[in-house]
Protein backbone atom coordinates (compact mmCIF):
# COMPACT_ATOMS: atom_id res chain seq x y z
CA UNK A 1 0.00 0.00 0.00
CA UNK A 2 1.52 3.14 -0.83
CA UNK A 3 0.86 6.07 1.41
CA UNK A 4 1.70 9.89 2.05
CA UNK A 5 1.58 12.24 4.92
CA UNK A 6 -1.23 14.42 5.86
CA UNK A 7 -1.41 17.24 8.68
CA UNK A 8 -5.04 16.51 10.71
CA UNK A 9 -5.85 19.31 13.06
CA UNK A 10 -5.94 22.96 12.91
CA UNK A 11 -5.01 23.75 16.51
CA UNK A 12 -2.45 21.23 16.29
CA UNK A 13 -0.76 20.49 13.45
CA UNK A 14 -0.65 15.84 13.75
CA UNK A 15 1.02 14.19 11.23
CA UNK A 16 -0.71 11.05 9.75
CA UNK A 17 0.00 8.42 7.75
CA UNK A 18 -2.90 7.77 5.52
CA UNK A 19 -3.06 5.20 1.97
CA UNK A 20 -2.53 7.21 -1.03
CA UNK A 21 -5.65 6.54 -2.08
CA UNK A 22 -7.99 7.39 0.90
CA UNK A 23 -11.09 9.82 0.00
CA UNK A 24 -14.67 9.39 1.62
CA UNK A 25 -17.31 7.45 0.09
CA UNK A 26 -19.94 8.90 -1.07
CA UNK A 27 -22.55 6.84 1.28
CA UNK A 28 -23.04 7.16 4.90
CA UNK A 29 -20.06 8.42 6.43
CA UNK A 30 -19.38 5.37 8.47
CA UNK A 31 -18.56 3.63 5.56
CA UNK A 32 -15.04 5.56 4.96
CA UNK A 33 -14.93 5.23 8.91
CA UNK A 34 -15.13 1.74 9.13
CA UNK A 35 -13.04 1.43 5.91
CA UNK A 36 -10.12 3.21 7.28
CA UNK A 37 -10.15 3.69 10.39
CA UNK A 38 -8.65 -0.33 11.15
CA UNK A 39 -6.39 1.26 8.34
CA UNK A 40 -4.91 4.42 10.13
CA UNK A 41 -4.64 2.68 13.17
CA UNK A 42 -2.33 -0.07 11.61
CA UNK A 43 0.08 1.99 9.76
CA UNK A 44 0.37 5.19 12.65
CA UNK A 45 1.58 2.94 15.59
CA UNK A 46 3.36 5.70 17.30
CA UNK A 47 0.97 8.54 16.77
CA UNK A 48 -0.09 9.97 19.99
CA UNK A 49 -3.48 9.37 20.53
CA UNK A 50 -3.56 12.21 23.19
CA UNK A 51 -3.11 14.75 21.09
CA UNK A 52 -5.38 13.63 18.12
CA UNK A 53 -8.16 12.97 21.03
CA UNK A 54 -7.37 16.52 22.48
CA UNK A 55 -7.88 17.52 18.68
CA UNK A 56 -11.00 16.14 18.21
CA UNK A 57 -12.63 17.75 20.94
CA UNK A 58 -11.57 20.99 19.28
CA UNK A 59 -14.34 19.87 16.32
CA UNK A 60 -17.38 20.37 18.41
CA UNK A 61 -18.78 17.31 18.46
CA UNK A 62 -20.51 15.91 21.49
CA UNK A 63 -18.32 13.32 22.40
CA UNK A 64 -16.36 12.58 25.28
CA UNK A 65 -13.21 11.99 23.42
CA UNK A 66 -10.39 10.53 26.41
CA UNK A 67 -13.33 8.05 26.76
CA UNK A 68 -13.81 6.91 23.54
CA UNK A 69 -12.82 3.62 22.43
CA UNK A 70 -9.06 3.89 20.57
CA UNK A 71 -11.04 2.47 17.15
CA UNK A 72 -13.56 5.01 17.13
CA UNK A 73 -10.66 7.53 17.67
CA UNK A 74 -9.48 6.33 14.17
CA UNK A 75 -12.97 6.36 12.84
CA UNK A 76 -13.19 9.85 13.09
CA UNK A 77 -9.64 10.93 11.84
CA UNK A 78 -9.86 8.79 8.40
CA UNK A 79 -13.68 10.08 8.01
CA UNK A 80 -12.18 14.03 8.70
CA UNK A 81 -9.02 13.20 6.76
CA UNK A 82 -11.00 11.65 3.86
CA UNK A 83 -13.49 14.42 3.84
CA UNK A 84 -11.06 16.95 3.38
CA UNK A 85 -9.10 14.92 0.74
CA UNK A 86 -12.41 14.81 -1.15
CA UNK A 87 -13.12 18.24 -0.66
CA UNK A 88 -9.27 18.79 -2.41
CA UNK A 89 -9.95 17.19 -5.12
Amino acid sequence: METTIEQFGSLRIIEITVPTDMIANPGPWDDSAESYGPILAEINPDANIADIRAELGEYGMEYDWQNEPLMTVWQYVAWLIACDRMDRS
